[in-house]
């Protein structure tokens, strides 16, 4: 969802400063997705079909209606696709083998969540858009598939309950339904998914679901996405293993199955993104030399081949031989390396070392002309050969800057020298002559000895190619979009912007880089013009001034949140239903009984009534400095809740009935929590209990007959609520996965908030080796670039942990066999006695051993 929901989790790679290739200039093919009309007797009805490419009516297709999330809710046919199954059907168009119907529930004033239930008008139209499809197509009715996420998910479980022979299989993301309706599911095929880190719609919805399913009698599937989030459609559907389940869900048992979120590089959406705001200052990023090491490692494996590769100009010589003058022209030069690693690295004020590692380069000359008075030569190709014996370092130093919000990379020197055992130069093949006394041998010899003599040119040839290689690094310099920046510290269910970031200064010194950023923030409505856009400085620092740490740390002012949330308050979209927060609490400001008691005068209603209620930010929050020294202080100077009533079935709809005007001031202290070795969390913890502020009036419409208000105690309910959802909702406790840079990973190290910067730094996770067994482990450890080291002893009941952010090789010995494993950087690893007894061996550690950790004793050196 995007609107009335808070999408949890922090993705913090997304500010990291990624190489990301992408293809140029590719030829754009036509939308896959089309925007079609429904027409009934209430009129017009735009929906969005996708039909595969190579559609033929000759044979039967298999179709999958997919039902979108709240925050796509409207009438324009589109908004559906650019969230959900959109992007990725647009993705894999050439080779996705459904037809997809993705209707669009008109009806935006609902709970999010009950938008397609079965008995409302947006569902049977969808079921009757479907039937439509299907009459025009040429489909397989055994191969009907329902999906849908968030809301939709609540919508598949609900849909498919009403009439399950219909469907020959089902997928709900992220969603949840009535664990009553078990019964009528258990001859279904079922594979739900939901996100491990999912704030918005809890996992517990479809873990409830399967496992009443599964008590039912049925036997459904149910995936959690590790570190997913709310909106893991991507993950999911970009999937061979589901999308072959749902062309035979009866009959094909997937393998198993781990999905893990990872930060997305680059946008899926087409959705508009039109700037509303920019906000300057308003984000801080080190990349210390710790964290360059950590990019390096995997750097060689970004660079193309191509960027290595190419053409030289001709080049023209001249030479005396026993008195006679030749000319030379060595012709169709090419050259092509191959880049084992890269290493960058941050020295002096203003230079950033790129070092290139360059093995079996081959520069090949084609063909090569000697030509005198009297006499000439010609050849075939010569290879020279760099590199044989060893890597030969291209250097590269660079100055970066900015430039229109982008990171740029200016030359400021190179070096490459070839050790001349290194290097070779092969015979010419093919040698012609023309010319008394001119020999093939005297030739070949003479063309390879000027070139064995020309190794500074042939150096300065390759540093030619500097230029190229660092525009080609440049370009695929990228800032992501940081959607979900402010995730973590949001304390309220309401939707948030899209934020992109742009680079507005940087400085490097001996320690690695930093850099200032700014934040644009998308139009809430991005139908809707922007009258002018708002510009705000958030705070004065300068990229010189940042923490000159050796590791990756981020700082991030949370006075932008007010900005922001003043926008979503002019928009009119900061509001939810009291049933659609993750939070049980929050269903009390509709339950009959507990609003009589606040006011008296629901009694004349009796059990009939019926309420509503909907929470919505009113003004524009703010963060200061807290009452001491790390504290910070939300201060939401209006949210209100409005009530609702249905004095009776009769009634058709809702009418006003009072209005709960809240203040409210929350201190919170950011930590880092720490579950095990593997595992970080985010916490801001509550400083006591808020102070809240209720003021209640009756609606203006409204006549009240008993005008009696319980304030307390709906000052109470709003403190149990609201301890409900800060205890645990996404601005409690956030996830927060390793950030991954190829085969390395940095993971979170340190929290702190110093204003004007709430501040988190990455370290790197190390390698955890514990020995839970009686006798002593020996050990040799080799690293992604480095020879084995070792033997290393670990004795009985102690640990070596490794401070490496990449992975590393283990090798044991044990009598006539060698053991090798990889073992991943952040990993524990646990050396025992196997369950069903035995020698030891090494597996992943149970971390729950760790309630007595073992003594630490000294790491062997990487």
């Amino acid at each position: 969802m995007r609107q009335g929901m808070l999408i949890a989790g922090w993705r913090l790679a997304i500010l990291v400063t990624v190489l990301t290739w992408t293809a140029i200039g590719q030829a754009q093919l036509p939308d896959p997705i089309q925007t079609r009309v429904f027409k009934d007797e209430t009129g017009d009805h735009r929906y969005a079909l996708f039909v595969p490419r190579n559609y033929s009516a000759d044979r039967k297709w298999p179709v999958l209606m997919f039902l979108h999330g709240a925050g796509e809710r409207g009438n324009d046919g589109n908004l559906q696709v650019n969230v959900g199954i959109g992007p990725v059907l647009r993705k894999r168009a050439a080779n996705f083998p459904f037809i997809v119907v993705m209707p669009q529930c008109e009806d935006t004033q609902s709970r999010y969540l009950s938008g397609w239930l079965q008995d409302t008008p947006d569902a049977q139209r969808a079921l009757k858009i479907l039937a439509s499809v299907e009459k025009e197509f040429s489909i397989d009715p055994e191969k009907r598939v329902l999906s849908g996420w968030s809301m939709g998910g609540f919508g598949t479980w609900s849909i498919a309950s009403a009439n399950p022979k219909m469907w020959s299989a089902i997928v709900p993301l992220a969603g949840g339904g009535d664990p009553a309706l078990a019964k009528t599911l258990t001859e279904v095929p079922i594979w739900a998914f939901h996100g491990s880190n999912d704030t918005a719609i809890r996992p517990d919805q479809s873990r409830a679901m399967i496992s009443a399913i599964r008590v039912a009698g049925g036997t459904p599937r149910l995936t959690e996405v590790t570190d997913g989030e709310h909106d893991i459609n991507p993950i999911v559907f970009d999937n061979d293993v589901l999308i072959g389940w749902m062309l035979n869900p009866k009959t094909t048992e997937p393998t198993s199955l781990v999905l893990r979120a990872v930060p997305t590089l680059g946008a899926t959406s087409r959705e508009a993104f039109i700037p509303a705001a920019e906000l300057s200052n308003a984000i801080t990023l080190r990349l210390g030399n710790e964290t360059l090491d950590a990019i390096s490692v995997s750097l060689h494996q970004m660079i193309p081949r191509e960027a290595l590769s190419g053409w030289i100009n001709d080049i023209y010589d001249s030479t005396s031989v026993d008195g006679r003058q030749f000319s030379i022209t060595f012709g169709s030069i090419s050259y092509a390396g191959n880049v084992s690693r890269v290493r960058l690295n941050a020295y002096r004020q203003d230079r950033l070392n790129v070092a290139v590692a360059i093995s079996n380069a081959v520069l090949r000359i084609g063909g090569t002309s000697v030509v005198g008075r009297s006499h000439s030569a010609s050849t075939g190709p010569i290879d020279i050969v760099i590199g044989h014996r060893a890597p030969v370092w291209l250097s590269v130093d660079v100055t970066p800057y900015i430039e229109n919000g982008k990171l740029r990379l200016k030359v400021a020197g190179a070096s490459f020298n070839i050790p001349w055992d290194n290097w070779y130069v092969t015979a010419p093949a093919g040698v012609s002559v023309n010319g008394f006394g001119m020999t093939r041998e005297r030739v070949s010899q003479g063309l390879v000895d000027g070139l064995y003599g020309n190794k500074a040119r042939i150096e300065n040839e390759v540093m030619a190619a500097v230029p190229r290689l660092v525009a080609e690094l440049e370009r695929k310099l990228e800032l992501v979009d940081a959607d979900q920046i402010v995730g973590a510290i949001w304390p309220l269910p309401v939707y948030k912007p899209r934020i992109r970031v742009r680079a507005e200064d940087i400085s490097v010194d001996d320690k690695g880089v930093s850099i200032v950023l700014g934040t644009v923030v998308a139009a809430i409505d991005p139908n809707k013009p922007v009258k002018s856009i708002v510009r705000q400085r958030v705070t004065n620092t300068t990229a010189g001034a940042i923490n000159k740490s050796t590791v990756l740390s981020l700082g991030i002012a949370p006075q932008m949140l007010g900005e922001l949330s003043r926008m979503l308050v002019e928009s009119g979209v900061a509001h939810i239903h009291v049933l659609d927060i993750p939070e049980p609490s929050f269903a009390r400001f509709v339950d009959r009984e507990v609003m009589t008691k606040a006011f008296p005068e629901l009694k004349r209603y009796g059990e009939d009534l019926q309420l509503r209620a909907e929470l919505s930010l009113e003004q524009a929050m703010s963060i200061q400095n807290g009452n001491s020294e790390g504290e910070l202080k939300f201060q939401l100077p209006e949210l209100k809740i409005a009530i609702a009533y249905k004095p009776n079935k009769e009634t058709p709809k809702f009418l006003p009935f009072a209005d709960l005007k809240i203040a409210l001031v929350q201190g919170a202290v950011p930590k880092l929590h720490r579950p095990d070795f593997e595992s970080r969390m985010f916490q801001l913890n509550w400083t006591g209990d808020a102070d809240i502020k209720v003021t209640p009036t009756f609606a203006e419409s409204y006549k009240a007959e008993n005008t009696e208000i319980d304030n307390e105690h709906l000052t109470e309910l709003m403190q149990t609520s609201w301890k409900g959802w800060a205890g645990h909702g996404a601005a409690s406790q956030t996830p927060i996965p390793d950030l991954e840079f190829g085969i390395a990973k940095m993971r979170l190290d340190e929290v702190s908030w110093k204003s004007p910067f709430l501040g988190v730094s990455f370290a790197p996770p190390g390698v955890k080796l514990t020995n839970s067994a009686k006798e002593a482990l020996v050990y040799e450890t080799k690293g992604p670039f480095s020879d084995w080291g070792g033997p290393y002893t670990l004795e009985p009941g102690k640990s070596h942990e490794l401070p490496i952010s990449y992975p590393l090789t283990y090798r044991q010995r044990s009598g006539d066999q060698v053991f090798v494993y990889t073992l991943a950087p952040g990993s524990h690893s646990e050396y025992r006695v196997p369950q069903i007894g035995g020698k030891p061996q090494l597996f992943k550690a149970r971390e729950e051993l760790a309630t007595k950790p073992p003594e630490q004793t000294a790491a062997p050196q990487q």
